[in-house]
């Protein structure tokens, strides 16, 4: 039983830590946007087949 409650802390502890800031965020973001558009333009390109 101990071991199951020190896994879920585990859990919990690894969740919290992976809260992204507000400047992740929206560096996340305009990275997303990016690669959106890498794609649009390959696919009007016909690369992606």
């Amino acid at each position: 039983m101990f071991t199951l409650n020190l896994f879920f802390a585990t859990i919990t502890i690894s969740l919290n830590k992976n809260e992204m800031t507000y400047k992740e965020y929206v560096h996340q973001q305009y990275v997303n946007d990016l690669f959106d558009a890498a794609h649009a333009k390959a696919i009007d390109a016909n690369y992606i087949r």
